[in-house]
């Protein structure tokens, strides 16, 4: 199927700009990207000249590996438990804690073994959960585009009550948007006909997805 028209440059730019959810995903992301890069950079000469252990490099990568399935098997149940957004900064956290463990651990020429690949398991762990969560959270961002047509659509439904308009737009919402979890809604009439001087008449809505 063949696109109806080319999307410019300048129209993801400016929809980016618009969607601010979007945009602040997009540059977490980035920096752990950032971070992520830079460290797997530095990696082999991490392990030949500050642990002194240049042969703990291949276990790493299967330490890496196998706890990185195990966080990506865990993290539906996390964020089931927990939220998307804890589990996002338990992986930060986790990030953290690993990398600063490695670097003290990995100082002592005299550490054991199990004691270095404990801690780096905390890193592998956090990086597997901060991907997934950012990957996730990235593809439940609300579509912007969707949203303001419900709006349209709806509000060009001639309505005698306000509150009939705002639960039309919550209804087709949860419908049609699924990441949303909970919507506060205000609809205004400009200049109602109520016989006073009133420049308008605004109502709030606010619901939680069942």
């Amino acid at each position: 199927i063949k696109n109806k028209r080319d999307i410019k440059l300048s129209e993801v730019l400016n929809f980016l700009k618009e969607n601010d959810q979007l945009l602040i995903i997009i540059f977490m992301t980035i920096l752990q990207q950032i971070a992520v890069f830079l460290w797997t950079g530095m990696n082999i000469y991490f392990f030949k000249y500050v642990v002194c252990h240049e042969e703990w490099f291949s276990i790493f990568g299967i330490v890496n590996f196998i706890v990185g399935s195990i966080g990506l098997i865990a993290f539906p149940s996390l964020a089931n438990k927990f939220s998307r957004k804890v589990v996002y900064i338990l992986s930060a956290v986790l990030l953290v804690l690993g990398l600063l463990g490695m670097f003290f651990v990995g100082d002592d020429h005299k550490a054991s073994v199990v004691l270095f690949f404990s801690v780096a398991s905390l890193f592998c762990l956090g990086n597997a959960l901060a991907g997934v969560s950012t990957t996730v959270m990235l593809a439940d961002t609300v579509d912007y585009v969707l949203l303001n047509q419900i709006v349209v659509d709806e509000m060009a439904i001639r309505s005698k009550l306000l509150e009939n308009v705002a639960q039309r737009i919550i209804t087709r919402c949860f419908a049609e948007i699924p990441s949303i979890s909970r919507i506060k809604l205000a609809v205004s009439k400009i200049n109602p006909p109520i016989g006073g001087d009133v420049a308008s008449v605004t109502i709030e809505l606010e619901e939680f997805r069942n």
